[in-house]
């Protein structure tokens, strides 16, 4: 079956329409001003023009708003831009798989892996840690001239994922000056601050150009508890945790469960101690994780970046292009919750000889109104809450590299009436995380279940020692290649001006490999706290051929047609035309029109991945819909002022995920 086509079909009910959309032209005003010839490629178009817009709106971060912004890296400076506002992915402690110091955009709230990032127009290899997009916290700042943003669907002229949109990141070129940034950052919290040097520059003559930019970047740690927005973050498992007791009706089956609290939970929160930041709360014990987490992971970045042409005395150039950047990130999590497994929780049975019910009578909600109802005597089967806070707080440290690599030659003809362009490329990104501090689930419910491991303390102090056996330390790494070829032929089909190419054609030729591995062999029922991730290993490769050309119908109406064929090894062909307008109703006012399809490959981690286990929070809408506690006539969830109290319909639960490359 073709997978890539039938996706396409499904996309078809989105595809971008993008009708009379007005702008103010200032820029262009701007440009007759200054009676400029300049040639520009701008993005969703591979075409020049000595005009700045198209039939498809594009908002520019020039260099002057990028300094102005304050902003230290590419991610924060797209992170405050409203069309990148919908869950696009930031660098925090506490992201596993080795998507730590990762961040992506999300262009118009469509997802990541439908949100395109260019460099100088071209494809990069997609990050390592996630595999169905692009880390910009790869980019340096320091090398950026502009960034171009699409806002709108652009497959039929870069390929696959550009569905939400394109940021097109064009790097500084045929510079000839020298200059030295030193950049000192320091919140009022006097936490994670920032400093940067960066020297950028280069040099230029009538035979050739060479550019240049070094950065270093060294960015705090911030901890959750350094905000007071964000300094209390309660679980319900902590050291010492809770348990779920269980019981169920004879006489129908029907199973009944009440959370109760370790005794010896304190009712008044410290610092230190064997329960340092546990608090007894509303009858749970809870546990402020917050106080050991780290918001932002300490990180220091380092890149370089090279860009040069020579001319050769046939009117033909060669040039090249390298980048190189290193990123290093180290997080700080709260210990390990033991949760996460299957089943979800550690177990305790009711003829335990270390279980807290045995003796004891308990209260139970037995008609579903949230209150307890029904007392019961123990021992009972148990769910155990319980946080390794013997191990102490995870420690998550990545490394994220790229290197990207271009050279090219390009040719021009006869009064400069066609251009030829063809380059080769190899574009490499790699993953590197280490983890400490993780916690065997299998080794702590073989201890529970022989006794040895008293987690609740009922005949005499737990065990800090066995507690910290359980202790295990992983590796992750991931590796994501790109390679080929790609070449094309810019002409003058419609007899304009010199210089002013109206037509192109080309092709596109890349392999793509990634592999992407844990060091160990443990599997979510036998390791907690590391979900997201996995094991894939997949190849392919993708070839296309694409046109597009721009046709004046008067001196202010045109039309932009392109048409793009991309053929995948593995799941098959598409076609994706666009048609687009611009027509100028002043100097200062354009009206712009465009229909385009597009499309979304899945991605090689989605196709050969293991199994890898998630879990997701859930209401049960039926019981939710229909709980009335205080018996007022009103549902509880219409009423905003109403505290769901522990054991509620309305409370959340955790539900298993499998998921499989497919």
């Amino acid at each position: 079956m073709n997978y890539l086509v039938k996706a396409r079909k499904v996309l078809l009910t989105t595809s971008v329409i993008n009708l009379f959309a007005f702008q103010q032209n200032a820029i262009a005003n701007e440009q007759e001003k200054e009676d400029s010839t300049e040639h520009f490629v701008v993005t969703g178009s591979r075409l020049e023009s000595i005009h700045l817009e198209g039939a498809s709106p594009v908002t520019i971060f020039d260099r002057e708003r990028i300094d102005k912004s304050g902003a230290n890296s590419v991610s924060e400076l797209l992170q405050s831009s409203m069309l990148n506002t919908s869950g696009a992915r930031m660098a925090g402690s506490g992201s596993t798989g080795g998507t730590q110091g990762q961040a992506t955009v999300n262009l118009r709230g469509l997802g990541e892996q439908r949100s395109l990032v260019l460099v100088n127009g071209r494809r990069i290899a997609n990050s390592a840690a996630i595999p169905d997009s692009q880390n910009i916290n790869l980019i340096p700042l320091a090398a950026i001239e502009r960034i171009e943003v699409l806002k709108d669907g652009a497959s039929s002229v870069y390929g696959a994922d550009a569905i939400g949109g394109v940021v097109n990141i064009i790097l500084y070129k045929n510079r000839n000056d020298h200059q030295i940034s030193l950049s000192l950052s320091r919140p009022k919290s006097s936490k994670g601050g920032i400093n940067s040097v960066e020297l950028s520059g280069g040099v230029s003559n009538n035979k050739g150009n060479m550019t240049y930019a070094i950065s270093h970047v060294e960015e705090d740690a911030l901890f959750y508890r350094d905000s007071a927005i964000t300094q209390f973050g309660w679980s319900t498992l902590g050291s010492p945790g809770n348990y779920m007791a269980y019981a169920s009706n004879e006489n129908t089956g029907e199973l009944y469960s009440v959370t109760m609290p370790d005794s010896r939970c304190p009712t008044e929160a410290t610092n230190d101690g064997d329960f340092a930041q546990s608090l007894l709360i509303n009858g749970i014990c809870q546990y402020n994780f917050a106080y050991f987490s780290t918001s932002q992971p300490k990180s220091t970045f380092n890149s370089i970046v090279l860009d040069g042409s020579i001319e050769l005395a046939d009117k033909s150039e060669l040039f090249a292009h390298l980048l190189i950047s290193r990123n290093s990130t180290d997080g700080i999590s709260a210990p390990t919750p033991q949760a996460g497994g299957i089943p979800y929780l550690p177990t305790m049975s009711a003829d335990n000889p270390n279980n807290p019910t045995l003796g004891q009578t308990l209260l139970f909600d037995t008609d579903g109104d949230g209150l307890g109802d029904t007392e019961i005597a123990g021992p009972f089967d148990l769910d155990v809450y319980y946080r390794n806070a013997a191990i102490g707080p995870r420690m998550r440290s990545t490394v994220d590299k790229m290197f990207s690599g271009q050279f090219g030659w390009q040719y021009d003809t006869e009064n400069n009436q066609g251009k030829v362009e063809i380059s080769l490329f190899y574009d490499k990104n790699t993953t590197a995380e280490n983890t400490i501090g993780l916690s065997r689930r299998d080794l702590l419910q073989t201890a529970i279940n022989d006794g040895s491991f008293d987690v609740f303390g009922i005949n005499g102090t737990t065990n800090s020692a066995i507690a910290k056996s359980f202790k295990f330390d992983t590796d992750f790494s991931a590796i994501f290649e790109s390679y080929g070829l790609r070449g094309h032929y810019k002409f003058n089909w419609f007899d304009k001006k010199i210089n002013d190419q109206d037509t192109i054609a080309g092709f596109e030729y890349i392999a793509y490999d990634y592999t992407s591995k844990f060091d160990d062999d443990l599997t979510g029922n036998q390791l907690d706290g590391r979900a997201g991730g996995g094991n894939a290993k997949g190849n392919r490769e993708v070839f296309s051929v694409y046109a597009e050309t721009n046709y004046p119908l008067n001196d202010d109406l045109a039309v932009n047609l392109a048409l793009r064929f991309d053929h995948y090894s593995d799941v098959g062909s598409t076609l994706n035309p666009r048609l687009g307008l611009v027509y100028k109703l002043s100097k200062n006012w354009i009206l712009r029109s465009s229909l385009s399809t597009g499309f979304r490959a899945p991605s090689l981690f989605e196709l050969f991945s293991d199994k890898s286990q998630g879990f997701s929070s859930i209401v049960d809408e039926l019981r939710c819909n229909e709980a009335d506690t205080n018996a007022d006539g009103i549902i509880d969830r219409q009423q905003p002022d109403f505290g769901f109290i522990n054991e509620h319909p309305c409370q959340s639960i955790r539900i298993q995920t499998i998921t499989e490359g497919n």
